[in-house]
């Protein structure tokens, strides 16, 4: 028996590779770029705007990535430049000591923002499990509570288009059901949840995937044994048990009806 799930609603589940220009990376490691549909570049508040422009040159000129997945993460202002396609932008770290210093640069800042990606400015709640991040001196760790409560707390205001959760920040991921239990606060309230860092296996982002979660960054990406194959196939369409059942109970209805 063959049983079609064709025209079941399909999830977009995406890879985004960070690359950082601080860091070095291997040939293998930079041609990745081309397989996955989002590129980041940035993430160190150190560096500068043509540290930025000289790795996105590379990847566009020498391994031929397309511009158009290219965004900006920036850590600092100074880095923003015209070659990157988009910026995906920190715009509050809510365990910083002032949550809200962010905004108000990044609202005098918008119409150069504008100026420079045009749509493709996309706001993100970033959190961090503590240590330095992006212009914040330092941000406080939490316990689990408390990062629910802020989670909680800043999806109920809904002013962001992407909620970031950092995973281990190049160490060994934090432990499943605390990134799966801030994913369905976000998925509770129609909010986009994305986690990155401490994912170094094909096999720990296919655990976040089996968990429900579409949207995984890999930011140590000279470490990942990713290839071509285990990019694509981490963004296949998962199908669940309730999926099956589903089309199984499609399927009975069809053949009682003919």
């Amino acid at each position: 028996m063959t049983i079609s799930l064709r025209g079941f609603p399909k999830l977009q589940p995406a890879l985004f590779l960070l690359y950082d220009p601080a860091e070095k990376y291997t040939r293998k490691a930079l041609e990745r770029a081309k397989y996955a549909p989002r590129v980041l570049v940035g993430g160190s508040k150190d560096v500068t705007r043509e540290d930025a422009e000289n790795m996105i040159d590379e990847l566009v000129n020498v391994y031929r990535v397309d511009k158009s997945k290219i965004y900006l993460f920036p850590g600092h202002e100074s880095q923003l430049t015209p070659k990157a396609h988009g910026v995906f932008l920190p715009a509050c770290i809510p365990n910083s000591k002032n949550p809200e210093n962010l905004g108000p640069r990044q609202e005098r800042a918008m119409p150069l923002l504008k100026q420079l990606y045009g749509d493709n400015v996309e706001k993100v709640w970033y959190y961090p499990h503590g240590g330095d991040a992006f212009e914040v001196a330092e941000c406080r760790k939490t316990t689990e509570r408390e990062e629910y409560m802020l989670f909680d707390k800043w999806t109920r205001k809904g002013d962001f288009e992407w909620y970031y959760q950092e995973g281990g920040s190049g160490q060994e991921m934090i432990p499943l059901h605390r990134i799966r239990k801030c994913f369905e606060i976000c998925k509770k309230r129609g909010k986009k949840f994305i986690v990155g860092g401490g994912i170094r296996t094909y096999e720990q982002a296919k655990t976040l995937r089996e968990s429900g979660i579409n949207f995984i960054v890999i930011s140590n990406a000279q470490l990942e044994p990713w290839g071509p194959y285990e990019i694509k196939k981490i963004q296949t369409r998962l199908y669940t048990a309730r999926d099956i059942a589903t089309a199984l109970a499609f399927y009975n209805w069809r053949r009682r009806l003919y």
